[in-house]
């Protein structure tokens, strides 16, 4: 599963600069492929940090238990 997991990000990541590429570039007709690069690493990390902090939450209910 945590090979999954770590596929899951790398499309997560490939996905969401698609989704900020197109935009700029219907919205302003550039690219800004750096930028937009820097973002979607940013929530993509955003993501993963969530993910961590929320999961560890989760495991040290069930310890309790």
């Amino acid at each position: 599963m945590k090979i999954m997991r770590k596929y899951l990000y790398s499309l997560y990541f490939v996905v969401v600069y698609i989704i900020y590429v197109l935009f700029d570039y219907f919205r302003d007709g550039v690219f800004h492929l750096v930028a937009n690069g820097v973002q979607s690493l940013f929530l993509v990390l955003f993501f993963i940090f969530f993910d961590w902090a929320l999961n560890d939450k989760k495991k040290e209910n069930n310890k309790a238990d």
